[in-house]
């Protein structure tokens, strides 16, 4: 949920950066018109704020058009509705209450069609309390009457955007550990082949699917990772 705010805080950091050469390009504009009064550096300062604050005012309806485009894909939905926010809020909602694996859920869900079927076990184990998400696959199933895709239609542009295989934190781990501490790279290079082809199922290849196990769980990274 922070993830929206830090990127602005981030924008506003970098747009500060810019503020000189939006000060110069105000000068320049001034120049051009030899019959305007060149602005001092006070007033140079507050016009380039403003122009810097006009762009990230934009941020947040662009990034919720963005948030809301990207989970519309993955959900499998091509026609855009106004109940879409709660379906998607829905099911993130029902995902973190039930420690659902995010990207397990989205590329099981991704396997299903319009109509129940035993697909549906794969997902619903993934979520502690099954029945929670069978009251959502209803509401989703009933907002897929809206669509104008069929199954196999739709299924083919989900797998497009719901991967397999994403490069886990504990997996990493593993492959830094084997390096580092054992001059052995074969494990970075065998979780490097599997990511060539994150969208595809690879036979032999489930434990790269799998989220980590208690013992697995890395507590802390870093950006440099």
């Amino acid at each position: 949920n922070n993830q929206p705010h830090i990127g602005q805080w981030n924008l506003v950091r970098f747009a500060e950066t810019l503020l000189p050469l939006f000060m110069d390009k105000k000068q320049d504009a001034s120049e051009k018109q030899a019959h305007e009064t060149e602005l001092d550096d006070e007033k140079q300062k507050k016009a380039a704020v403003g122009i810097a604050q006009d762009l990230l005012n934009t941020y947040e309806a662009q990034y919720q058009a963005y948030w809301l485009s990207g989970f519309r894909q993955k959900l499998g939905l091509d026609v855009p509705q106004e109940s879409d926010v709660t379906l998607i809020e829905d099911l993130l909602n029902c995902m973190e209450s039930n420690q659902a694996d995010f990207t397990l859920t989205f590329y099981y869900l991704s396997q299903l069609g319009k109509q129940a079927s035993k697909a549906d076990g794969a997902l619903q184990q993934l979520f502690s309390t099954p029945d929670s998400v069978k009251i959502w696959l209803k509401k989703w199933r009933s907002r897929l009457d809206k669509e104008f895709l069929n199954d196999t239609e739709r299924q083919k542009l989900m797998k497009a955007v719901n991967p397999v295989y994403i490069p886990r934190n504990h997996q990493i781990e593993r492959a830094i550990r084997a390096a580092e501490d054992n001059n052995d790279f074969s494990v970075f290079h065998a979780l490097h082949e599997v990511l060539q082809n994150p969208f595809e199922h690879q036979a032999d290849k489930e434990s790269y699917m799998l989220p980590p196990l208690e013992e697995e769980i890395v507590h802390q990274t870093f950006c440099g990772t």
